[in-house]
């Protein structure tokens, strides 16, 4: 599906080429009801399984962890655009609500797509790749080996105990395939945590080769700060803007303006 519109928003074209101008209040108001719309398409109300699927929408979506915003990404063609931006650029509680591939502005070359975000803590995604955030998620990956891990060992040392499931001859091989299995996820893991260690060596805002050149702009934000790339403030309420007036130094110099397209101080 190239575009979607619902609520007076149409996704597939960017806010700033509107031939009028659109209110942000108008435009935030807007997305939860075109978020419901969606789901009221299709959704089969008749089947018992959808019920769970309402309730979930509830929680997601009418109480939002934090601001949607909608960012334009552009990026070399690749089938695995979505998974490297989600371990790249954005934190885990972040959920990316649309994923629209524009491939009326696309190239052979570059591809363009536009999202919908639920930003799950104040922190808004950077321009470019960097270290920070590929570290915190890195963390995470080592987190979730360990728990593999675990919960591996413990369903083990159940069947163990169970004195029919124990005397089980298939137990022997299952016991062996799991110690291989084991092995490799912990050696794979200390390769995992190797890399956390260096990660934290490297300052957090440091931007790095990224083989597929993406770049990420903001289109709309109810409120961000461009300097801190934070919702929890505007550009006007920046401390750093005010400690840092009368000086340029603490301006980005590639940055005509502070406040993002569509967003608003």
């Amino acid at each position: 599906m190239d575009q979607f519109t619902g609520s007076g928003i149409k996704f597939s074209t960017p806010i700033h080429e509107s031939r009028k101008p659109i209110s942000p209040t108008v435009i935030g108001e807007a997305i939860p009801r075109a978020a419901t719309d969606l789901l009221i398409l299709f959704t089969d109300f008749v089947s018992e399984s959808s019920i769970s699927q309402i309730f979930a929408f509830q929680i997601i979506y009418t109480k939002p962890m934090g601001h949607f915003i909608i960012v334009e990404l552009q990026y070399k063609p690749t089938i695995g655009a979505r998974s490297y931006f989600t371990r790249n650029f954005i934190r885990k509680e972040d959920v990316i609500l649309y994923w629209v591939n524009e491939h009326a502005r696309s190239s052979s070359s570059r591809t363009v797509s536009t999202l919908l975000i639920n930003l799950g803590t104040p922190n808004t995604p950077p321009k470019k790749l960097i270290t920070g955030i590929f570290a915190l998620n890195q963390a995470e990956v080592c987190k979730k080996m360990i728990k593999e891990i675990d919960i591996t060992l413990k369903v083990c040392d159940i069947i163990s105990k169970d004195p029919d499931l124990s005397k089980d001859p298939k137990f022997e091989a299952y016991l062996e395939t799991t110690r291989l299995y084991v092995e490799g996820e912990r050696g794979r893991l200390a390769v995992e945590e190797d890399t956390r260690q260096q990660l934290l060596k490297i300052p957090p805002n440091l931007e790095v080769f990224d083989p597929l050149e993406m770049t990420c702009e903001i289109e709309f934000i109810d409120k961000h700060c461009s300097i801190c790339r934070t919702t929890s403030h505007s550009v006007r309420e920046c401390k750093k803007k005010t400690q840092g007036r009368g000086s340029r130094s603490s301006f980005p110099k590639s940055s005509k303006t502070h406040q993002q397209k569509g967003s608003r101080e």
